[in-house]
């Protein structure tokens, strides 16, 4: 029995070093990563859902319309697509939400496409399907 404890102390510090050095190593990439913004050119550029209050972008949809914006007038895109649930009495009604927002930044209402889904995933698939429209980089 003697022998075993030791084994299992050294187990357990291994794990509990790579799970400290797992742990290091996420925190140094999410923080090396969290300033990049890949502007390679592309056919449109996708804006998920979020909150809106009384028409009024909720912060966080705000800052995604205003970067999407800053990217439209980049020319990294020409076009952008604005995702959400069409569903009545959600907290985002619709992907037409953020158009009056972009619209009233000067962003011609013919560059704003309009993707539906009730979830991130639904609403990606629905981007996905414009690729039959033309749309083949976002």
């Amino acid at each position: 029995m003697r022998t075993r404890r030791p084994r299992l102390s050294r187990i357990a510090a291994l794990v509990a070093a790579v799970v400290v050095a797992y742990g290091a190593w996420a925190v140094t990439e999410v923080i090396r990563n969290s300033g990049s913004d890949d502007r390679a050119a592309t056919d449109a550029i996708v804006v998920l859902g979020a909150a809106q209050y009384d028409g009024t972008p909720s912060p966080v949809l705000q800052r995604r319309l205003d970067h999407a914006l800053e990217l439209y007038r980049d020319g990294v895109a020409p076009q952008i697509v604005l995702t959400g649930s069409s569903r009545p009495r959600t907290a985002s009604p619709g992907p037409t939400q953020g158009s009056p927002y972009l619209l009233a930044r000067v962003c011609p209402r013919r560059r704003c496409r309009w993707s539906d889904g009730d979830s991130t995933y639904e609403s990606l698939a629905a981007t996905a399907g414009a690729r039959r429209s033309g749309l083949r980089s976002v």
